[in-house]
């Protein structure tokens, strides 16, 4: 072998020598891709993510005929910027518009350092970093859903399509046209200014991009991205200053509620929204009670609980039904033995909550529902003191401790509920605000006879409804303007889903309408279909007319009236009252901490 050819071959080997860490390095980096197989669960993501092009049609096709309101809104956005002074859009343009290279770079990162760039960090942190790509994926969702609620119901005009006086000039259109880029115009929102979620959701990547990683360079991507996004979004008029500034709390909230307690959300709220499936299945574990009410029709001390195989079985049939919650019912269903396992089995694929009189919220038990992964607890509570004759015994005095062990203990949402009827109204406000001093958020249940039909009404109610709504913190504003219409002695027309969006599953399995309609419909739940669903959803039942039976007017709120549902989930995110914050509030005056006497 010759001189050169040995030089040849020991270069050869010293090339390899040195590719050889690098080969290993980018090998080992590619293992996620490399060994990657497709299956059910790529292609249910894929889908989940694509479910969300019908709501921008849906967001098209009702802002776009309403462009003169949206004008009117986005001109008030400059009157509100001009009072505060910053009222800028039109200087900071200004200065940019002589330098064509530049204007050129910032209409390109527009299009192309949005969707484009995020969709490219999206797939690096699906297959490198899949936590963090959850966590983005969820609230990337959850804060597109809030935002589409205010695009539907306040469109506001972008700066660019503001009227000609204003000087305000639209740079992206002007080099671009219509068509833009990965936005063709069948696809964009023309008046969805406020909030700004390109700002939104490029913080939010950058937030996902930081926690994924510590190289420099790439944490640097991570805080340029919204920053430059602020910046772009001004200086090509396509959002006022004050649009990615409301952008943060969007954000926020869909990060909140990604960390909190909301199961299994990404495949809940498709199902929620086209098709039938229930929003709520409340479910009999137990008929007996430790408490004998002289009002209830139902009080039973002898029967045994349902056993919890069987409940099993129901439960297993209600997941197969896709129920979004499953609220276990009484009787008292913590005197079921295996309420605990029973919350934690339902907890697989469901939301769940249990309904209670309280009695019996020990330190014990409260720590048993925390480990099950119990959603909510609500608290029935009748009147503000005890009723010496025993007739009604869940009084707020009667449960003070308890709701104090809750406060202290619990890592669940608490809710309490109360009756408005004759017994309660004259102590009602100060039972209000004694319940809000513990930080528990509140429902009001109008007081309705054995059929379900509302029995009360008149001005002196409908001031206690109003105050309350008004001045407290409801549990929900979603049947808000029906009791209020029902205290004032109207009868609004609606048609109810129950045995659809809503199911009562009696103690023998059934299901039925409601508690109030028993006997009416009697299907086992174990033979429950898609099809029953699909029938009870278009049957109007004949009983709507004055049903107080809040549940299931809520849940059939979101066939009967979407707008409706929307602006009651929107105006409890704003009141912050969706979610329970009960634990960082102080405690009421005179409730003391500290373990209860008879406490284990």
């Amino acid at each position: 072998m010759g001189p050169g050819r040995t030089a040849a071959t020991a270069a050869t080997r010293n090339l390899r020598t040195q590719l050889h860490p690098i080969m290993t390095r980018t090998i080992y980096a590619l293992n996620p891709v490399l060994k990657w197989r497709p299956g059910l669960k790529d292609g249910a993501e894929v889908l989940l993510l694509a479910m969300a092009l019908p709501l921008y049609y849906l967001v098209r096709g009702q802002v776009h005929q309403r462009v003169d309101e949206a004008v009117q809104r986005g001109i008030g956005v400059v009157s509100l910027e001009k009072s505060l002074g910053i009222f800028w859009e039109v200087q900071l343009q200004r200065a940019i518009l002589d330098y064509s290279w530049f204007v050129d770079f910032l209409n390109g990162f527009y299009l192309y350092g949005h969707l484009p760039l995020i969709g490219l960090l999206a797939a690096w942190l699906y297959f490198w970093h899949r936590p963090q790509y959850l966590l983005m994926r969820n609230a990337f969702l959850l804060s597109g859903a809030i935002a589409l609620v205010i695009y539907v119901n306040f469109p506001t005009a972008p700066p660019r399509l503001l009227p000609p006086h204003f000087g305000i000039v639209d740079t992206v259109f002007n080099q671009y046209g219509q068509e833009r880029p990965f936005t063709p115009s069948f696809f964009v929102n023309q008046y969805a200014a406020m909030p700004s979620m390109h700002f939104g959701w490029n913080m939010l990547v950058g937030i996902a991009l930081w926690l994924s990683t510590r190289n420099p360079f790439l944490r640097a991507l991570a805080v340029l991205m919204p920053l430059g996004m602020f910046t772009d979004i001004i200086l090509t008029a396509n959002h006022y200053l004050l649009d990615p500034i409301l952008a943060i709390p969007v954000v926020a909230l869909g990060l909140a509620i990604t960390l909190g307690q909301v199961k299994n959300l990404l495949t809940t709220l498709p199902r929620i929204l086209f098709t039938n499936a229930p929003l709520d299945a409340q479910l009999i574990v137990t008929r007996r009670c430790n408490l004998s009410c002289g009002y209830c029709s139902e009080y039973d001390s002898f029967s045994e609980p349902v056993p919890t195989d069987v409940l099993k079985q129901r439960v297993d049939a209600l997941h197969r039904l896709h129920s979004a919650n499953i609220t276990m019912l009484g009787g008292e269903p913590l005197m079921h033995p295996d309420i605990a396992d029973l919350v934690a089995y339902a907890g697989g694929k469901s939301n769940t909550s249990v309904v209670t009189n309280g009695f019996l919220l020990r330190n014990g038990v409260i720590e048993s529902l925390n480990e099950a992964g119990l959603n909510n607890l609500t608290v029935s509570i009748d009147t503000l003191h005890a009723d010496p004759t025993r007739f009604i015994q869940k009084s707020l005095r009667s449960l003070r401790t308890r709701l104090e062990r809750l406060r202290r203990l619990a890592r669940f949402d608490v809710h309490v509920t109360a009756v408005l009827c004759e017994s309660s109204a004259n102590d009602f406000a100060q039972l209000v605000r004694e319940v809000e001093g513990f930080g528990f958020r509140m429902s009001i249940n109008l007081i309705h006879n054995a059929k379900g039909y509302v029995t009360i009404g008149g001005q002196p109610y409908l001031e206690l409804y109003e105050e309350f709504y008004r001045e407290g913190k409801p549990f929900t504003y979603l049947d808000y303007e029906y009791g209020k219409k029902l205290l004032q002695g109207e009868r609004p027309d609606w048609k109810c889903r129950a045995g659809a969006r809503y199911l009562y599953v009696d103690e023998f399995g059934n299901v039925q309408l409601c508690a109030s309609q028993l006997g009416r419909l009697g299907k086992a739940v174990d033979e429950y279909s898609a099809k029953d669903l699909r029938e009870q959803a278009r049957t109007y039942k004949d009983c709507e007319e004055g049903c107080s039976v809040g549940c299931a007017y809520r849940c059939s709120l979101v066939d009967n009236d979407k707008p409706q549902f929307v602006k009651a989930l929107l105006k409890g995110f704003v009141s912050g009252t969706l979610r329970d914050n009960s634990r960082r509030r102080s405690l009421p005056a005179g409730v003391q901490t500290g373990p209860a006497l008879g406490d284990k």
